[in-house]
């Protein structure tokens, strides 16, 4: 498949994308038992996200329910300490699951990871 038909399927409807990114493809420099499932990174590192900071996998959980782009840092729930809020949004920035603007306050979700977190809530709620 052509990169730009792929980037066509991507902009397509929510359901469609994680159909293709559940889809297992051919890969020669791969070992034949290793899957290589976008949707299953995402899960691998939502668990390690989850395990070091809930309050971080609660800010994914609800990012993923608005607008992916241009979120307030002020939108999200502010627990007792800022070094809390800085740790959870270093950590999702650190598996580039967001992305910031600091000087406007601004976090931006990947459409990748916004479509596979509203996949496992659906899945899982």
């Amino acid at each position: 498949m052509r990169l730009k038909d792929y980037i066509d399927l991507l902009q397509e409807q929510e359901a469609d994308v994680v159909e293709l990114l559940s889809e297992e493809f051919e890969d020669e420099g791969r070992y034949k038992d290793i899957q290589n499932l976008v949707a299953t990174t995402w899960w691998i590192s939502f668990q390690q996200i989850q395990h070091l900071n809930n309050i971080a996998s609660d800010y994914l959980s609800l990012m993923a329910c608005i607008n992916p782009r241009n979120i307030p840092q002020s939108f999200l729930p502010q627990p007792a300490s800022k070094k809390k809020v800085n740790d959870a949004i270093g950590l999702l920035k650190a598996y580039s699951f967001v992305s910031a603007q600091a000087e406007e306050g601004l976090l931006s979700l990947h459409r990748l990871v916004h479509v596979a977190t509203r996949s496992w809530m659906r899945k899982t709620h």
